[in-house]
């Protein structure tokens, strides 16, 4: 990345264009948003309002109508003084940003301290999402990690008439289910096997798939582990083959 970046310091071409002497560095827009601050007008909406320009912009040149929402909170690490100790006992931050499957566009995004509940706030900023959305366009598909494994996202997808694939919560009810599956249901799927089952999870208005995984797990002479690690999706994806929902 480094390398990448001094090519593009040195492309007098790009400057030009740009109307640029100097090609920003990586550190200069950390310090042009700390000189802006984040009160209202400031840097970081600014940024925001200028990527939701180029987004819609984009958009309305692509042929599509219909877009998938990826939401995922990837976790920064950080040994910044005021960083806070995220979920996994490591300090940093947890942004949560919102792309677009078919272009990689980010289409919204909230930077959160590390301490945030990657589950606060999914719906919400999905719907902020999609007003950001063109006229004549809309997001019609969504997938997310378990953050996003709630009854309320559930429900608004079913009423909205959008699809979804999610990672569920290993909780007491999906390890109930998993136990129910007759073992001759089992089928080979890649380096494991797959199954599909049914489930309705506390407060929601519709039941959902419930497409499960399993793998092998390496055994230790010393510890008494489950000879299965488990990945589990709720989708609300019909009629279609229960690989193709996990493929996607």
């Amino acid at each position: 990345m480094l390398e990448d970046l001094r090519v593009l310091r040195g492309d007098e071409g790009l400057r030009s264009l740009l109307r640029l002497d100097e090609v920003p560095s990586s550190d200069d827009a950390g310090d042009w948003l700390r000189g802006m601050g984040v009160k209202e007008g400031g840097g970081l909406a600014a940024i925001e309002r200028v990527n939701r320009s180029v987004f819609r912009r984009l958009l309305c040149n692509d042929e599509r109508t219909g877009y998938t929402l990826d939401i995922d909170a990837p976790q920064i690490l950080a040994e910044k003084r005021h960083a806070c100790y995220t979920y996994t006992g490591d300090k940093g931050y947890m942004p949560l940003p919102r792309h677009t499957a078919e272009t990689g566009l980010v289409i919204g995004y909230e930077f959160r301290e590390g301490d945030a509940a990657p589950a606060a706030g999914n719906l919400e900023l999905q719907q902020v999402c999609e007003c950001d959305m063109p006229k004549g366009e809309e997001i019609t598909a969504i997938r997310a990690d378990s953050a996003a494994y709630q009854a309320a996202i559930f429900n608004y997808c079913e009423e909205a008439n959008k699809v979804f694939a999610i990672r569920a919560d290993q909780d007491a009810a999906v390890k109930t289910a998993i136990a129910a599956i007759p073992e001759g249901e089992w089928k080979m799927f890649r380096d494991g096997e797959i199954v599909e089952t049914v489930q309705c999870m506390n407060k929601t208005n519709k039941a959902s798939r419930l497409i499960v995984v399993r793998r092998a797990r390496e055994q230790d002479w010393f510890e008494d582990h489950a000879p299965y690690r488990y990945h589990a999706i709720a989708s609300n994806r019909a009629n279609e083959d229960v690989a193709a929902t996990m493929e996607w």
